[in-house]
């Protein structure tokens, strides 16, 4: 027998917590991008969905479901699944589809931006050592 403890429990109540801990860290990003005197109101808005809805979420009193659970997803990202503990979906909604490419494109540019940043980073880095090598290897 196994010790070993699933990091999200198969239970309603661990997956309202998980839920609660997630949405309260999603928020805290908005937050902090939009300003901290961003309302829940206003973040209910931006996912689309009703405010009530959200704060039972938030307070790991209820789970989303239904649309709500995609409209979650289109704005977060797919985790919103894996909390549910349910295959990872794309609703037949077009806006749906509409606005999770927008995510996934938003995504790979993130992506493509922390490369070249890197990549940058790296040339910079080679450079540097270069020019601290220099004087060493002409002193030499």
């Amino acid at each position: 027998m196994s010790d070993h403890k699933p990091i999200i429990e198969d239970t309603d109540a661990e997956k309202k917590k998980a839920m609660a801990k997630f949405l309260g860290a999603q928020f805290e990003a908005y937050r902090d991008k939009h300003g901290w005197r961003t309302t829940a109101n206003n973040w209910a808005k931006y996912l689309g969905v009703n405010n009530a809805a959200l704060s039972t979420w938030m307070n790991a009193s209820r789970l989303p479901t239904g649309t709500n659970k995609h409209k979650l997803a289109a704005k977060l990202g797919p985790t919103i699944y894996d909390i549910l503990r349910e295959p990872r979906m794309m609703p037949a909604d077009p806006e749906f589809h509409e606005v999770a490419e927008m995510w996934f494109e938003a995504n790979r540019s993130t992506q493509k931006k922390v490369k070249s940043i890197l990549e940058q980073d790296s040339k910079e880095v080679k450079a540097n050592r270069g020019k601290q090598e220099g004087p060493k290897a002409a002193a030499a």
